[in-house]
């Protein structure tokens, strides 16, 4: 799941819904567009909240040229989790702000506010590593390569060298993977 998730965190990050790194924390998802424009949609999620945004007609007609599951539909999705998100990370500075502040008046200590809260993260299992791989060929790959992304995989299934499999050299190692 976190592997799956890490994926759909590039949809937001470098995919067809990059107007979502606007929230400024993690979140993964999938545009969806069908043919000829009839229905626009995206799905996303944060560690803990998911929501689905669907725009389109009740009958079968083109919602407009342009409008994809990045245009329409992801601005609809990130309007509604800011402000979804920003009230709960509000509560629940609030919560900690008052639990902390009553143990410093009760111990008679001076009171320092909390800094901001860090949103929650996907959590990376035990059996999950990541690695360097170039997005293009799914290559393991240095820092020092521009096409260099992170990726995570099960321990056992890393991504090969180019010179690991240089026998393969025509195709890409993405290509030739089992998924």
């Amino acid at each position: 799941a976190f592997i799956m998730a890490h994926m759909m965190e590039g949809v937001v990050q470098r995919g067809t819904a990059t107007k979502l790194r606007a929230l400024e924390r993690p979140v993964a998802g999938k545009t969806g567009t069908t043919n000829d424009q009839m229905d626009a949609w995206f799905i996303g999620y944060t560690p803990k909240w998911v929501s689905g945004v669907w725009v389109g007609f009740d009958r079968k007609r083109m919602i407009g040229k342009q409008e994809t599951g990045g245009n329409a539909a992801a601005p609809i999705f990130l309007t509604f989790m800011k402000e979804f998100l920003d009230s709960l990370d509000a509560k629940e500075y609030d919560k900690l702000f008052a639990d902390e502040k009553s143990e410093a008046d009760r111990l008679g200590l001076e009171y320092e506010p909390p800094e901001k809260l860090a949103p929650d993260d996907f959590t990376v299992p035990e059996n999950v590593v990541p690695f360097l791989v170039d997005k293009n060929s799914g290559y393991r790959t240095t820092q020092d390569n521009p096409r260099a992304i992170v990726q995570y995989f099960l321990k056992g299934t890393e991504p090969p060298t180019p010179k690991e499999t240089e026998e393969e050299s025509t195709s890409s190692y993405l290509e030739s993977a089992d998924l």
